[in-house]
Order: structure tokens, then sequence, then C-alpha cells
């Protein structure tokens, strides 16, 4: 998944999945940039998937 990044002034103005407003804000004159999530678009309201089961009882120590 693509996510756009318009900066003004240093600072983040919008973001945008969307790829033409972000081609909007360019050809006006603001700085725009391209992050990579590394996420797949798995479609809306999809539960993860659930982690495989443990074979050991987690070893965190107690809470005081």
């Amino acid at each position: 998944m693509i996510v756009y990044a318009v900066i003004y002034m240093g600072e983040v103005l919008h973001w945008y999945v969307d790829a033409s407003r972000a081609e909007f804000w360019r050809r006006e004159g603001y700085q725009v940039i391209e992050f990579s999530l590394g996420l797949r678009e798995t479609g809306p309201f999809q539960k993860p998937a659930d982690p495989p089961p443990t074979t050991q009882p987690s070893e965190r120590p107690p809470l005081v």
C-alpha cells in the first residue's frame, strides 16, 4: 500500500492513499512524499489471521 504525505513548511499537511489527490498537491507546488507501508490490501472489515498457538506459557514477570 502506498501512502502520500503532503508537506508544508516541514509539517505533514495531508495524508492520502489516492495518487490523484497527491498529484494535485504536487502540481500546486507542494512537496509530496510517497511511503510504502508494505501492507497488502485485504479489503474492508476483514479480521486479521489468528496467531499460531504457543507451546509454552508466556514467560512474563508478575506485575508489581
